[in-house]
């Protein structure tokens, strides 16, 4: 589908990718969160790429529980 931000959220509208609603359960998300400390560029502001996962998640109905 893609290595980007948009083939995540082009997967989670449905179609060709996931089955919405759903439940990730997300292992080592304290890691992830360090690893994905990227700040990028949206709208007229900016996200920590972590944060705006989740955030994509969440506008797709995607229920995350972080371990």
């Amino acid at each position: 589908m893609g290595w980007n931000l948009d083939a995540l959220d082009d997967c989670l509208r449905g179609g060709r990718g996931a089955t919405i609603a759903f439940t990730l359960h997300w292992d080592c998300s304290a890691e992830a969160r360090t690893r994905l400390a990227e700040r990028v560029p949206v709208g007229d502001g900016e996200l920590v790429l972590f944060d705006l996962l989740l955030e994509v998640f969440g506008e797709r109905g995607v229920s995350v529980i972080r371990r």
